[in-house]
């Protein structure tokens, strides 16, 4: 059976090009990360100064999609990065840290990072992204295989009230998690919320927010092989060609 939870969300401390997250939770050797970051764009441009991700044990790090909500200027938008890891090298405790490498100073960024696991075969298989401006955030996926957890986030330029999505087709969502940090010059808020779907269909994610936002929204669908028992050795994390 599929299970997912939380091992950490929070806010940047420090305005740097180096950016450094730290779990709140433990986790172990060959067990899937995904992690939804959020930031300001601030490229002269309007565009996103990301270069690398690290972890304290060198464990590898794929990106599964980034989008950017800008008109072109500076600090006028949103950036969303999702990632996943499958710990390779050695799980991530309380003790260790993830670092984000900029090439510009950032002063607002927030993360949610999500713990799934199985005794058997996950493999991510789908995912996208959209942007968006107003005070309606919606994105639909693809269809979501039964049994499948898809895991959306929602990121903006401000700050407010989020209400999570609540229905109920085809499973139930999540208790949403929100992390909102406050800047000088661009407030970045990140809110995400997952489902283990119990029939195959395409799953809206739709938050409800009060006041008009720059935003992105993503998903990301996981899919476990119930015929297959994971080993951190013998059978690691795959990741579908065309999410890559």
């Amino acid at each position: 059976m599929i299970t997912c939870r939380e091992i950490g969300s929070g806010t940047n401390t420090t305005n740097d090009a180096d950016q450094t997250i730290t779990p709140t939770d433990n986790s172990a050797t060959g067990k899937l990360l995904i992690m939804y970051v959020a930031y300001e764009n601030a490229n002269i441009g309007g565009g996103d100064t990301y270069i690398s991700i690290k972890d304290s044990y060198g464990n590898a790090w794929t990106e599964i999609f980034s989008v950017v909500n800008s008109s072109g200027t500076i600090n006028d938008g949103t950036v969303m990065r999702s990632f996943s890891t499958m710990q390779d090298q050695n799980g991530l405790t309380t003790s260790d840290s993830i670092l984000l490498s900029f090439s510009t100073t950032i002063e607002a960024l927030v993360h949610i990072i999500y713990e799934v696991d199985s005794t058997n075969i996950l493999t991510i298989t789908d995912s996208s992204s959209t942007s968006g401006t107003g005070s309606s955030p919606t994105i639909t996926t693809n269809t979501i295989d039964n049994n499948n957890i898809v895991i959306c986030a929602f990121g903006r330029n401000s700050s407010g009230i989020i209400t999570d999505d609540a229905d109920t087709s085809n499973g139930s969502w999540s208790a949403g998690i929100s992390k909102t940090k406050f800047a000088t010059f661009l407030t970045q808020e990140l809110h995400s919320q997952y489902k283990v779907v119990t029939a195959s269909a395409t799953q809206t994610y739709n938050p409800t927010i009060t006041t008009n936002s720059i935003y992105n929204l993503g998903w990301v669908e996981i899919h476990e092989d119930s015929s297959v028992t994971s080993s951190p050795i013998l059978a690691p994390f795959m990741i579908c060609e065309k999410c890559q």
